[in-house]
């Protein structure tokens, strides 16, 4: 199978011109590279100054960020016309974000993506803020936690990423922790072969910002919490609703079959190709 993984640049770079893949070095970036690297699997960076480049390419050190709708309209012209290019030589294409980017500046496409079942794997990292840029509160910071822009405690309800994949129509949606490594293993290779539109959400811990913020202890503290917190969905099917509060349902949330998008869209194309040559 020919992959191709799009993820994002970082905050942390060297100070000299490089070569993308080792210009940007932040711990998330260098494991995806890694990884990508060990797979054999193709993959491109969304930087922020410059739009979809190729990790051979070389780069200039930058400041800019993706902050914005206007950032994002910003690179609009920088990064579509890339991706159209090279989506057709790819049987799977996988996008790899953090919860921000999937459900804050992003959750207008995440959803109608979901929905439209387009032919894509969306690994989602949820450490519950954003992390690598100031520790500010995210959609997925749960009600009365603290972050560095709710110093008093967030009074918003959080998202719950995998139901609000469910529910847009997602044909599988998966849900693990940094803790359960071999069911994470098992889920992302399950998300990568699914046809369709798939979902992966990761619990990850941010001992740094959001850990310290609201006293939650050490790393290895934050992912004794998921240890302790996390429950198959298959025994949670047993239990009573008052059984379930403060627990994390890991496993599959849903596993189905519907049409494709794309190729939904190429047999209207062909369609259409053949009602104009009557």
């Amino acid at each position: 199978m020919k992959t191709l993984v799009l993820t994002a640049c970082c905050k942390e770079k060297l100070t000299e011109k490089a070569m993308a893949k080792d210009l940007y070095q932040g711990q998330l970036f260098q494991k995806v590279r890694k990884y990508c690297e060990q797979e054999g699997f193709d993959y491109r960076i969304l930087s922020a100054e410059h739009g979809l480049i190729a990790p051979e390419c070389w780069v200039e050190p930058y400041d800019r960020q993706i902050k914005n709708r206007g950032d994002v309209e910003r690179l609009q012209p920088l990064v579509l016309p890339e991706l159209k290019r090279l989506w057709p030589d790819y049987d799977k294409v996988i996008v790899i974000m953090g919860d921000g980017d999937a459900v804050a500046i992003g959750g207008n496409h995440f959803i109608h993506a979901a929905r439209r079942n387009i032919d894509l794997t969306a690994i989602i990292l949820n450490n519950s803020i954003y992390g690598m840029t100031g520790g500010q509160y995210s959609p997925t910071t749960p009600y009365g936690m603290r972050s560095t822009t709710t110093v008093y405690s967030n009074i918003e309800q959080d998202f719950k990423i995998s139901e609000l994949a469910v529910t847009a129509g997602a044909v599988f949606v998966g849900r693990g922790t940094v803790y359960h490594t071999k069911l994470l293993d098992s889920l992302i290779e399950k998300a990568i072969l699914k046809k369709g539109f798939s979902v992966v959400e990761v619990i990850a811990h941010c001992h740094t910002q959001y850990g310290r913020q609201n006293r939650l202890g050490s790393a290895v503290e934050m992912m004794e919490w998921q240890r302790d917190h996390a429950l198959a969905v298959e025994k949670a099917a047993t239990m009573k609703p008052e059984e379930l509060q403060d627990k994390v349902l890991i496993g599959v949330l849903v596993d189905k079959e519907l049409p494709v998008y794309q190729d939904q869209y190429e047999k209207i194309r062909e369609r259409a190709k053949a009602e104009a040559e009557r």
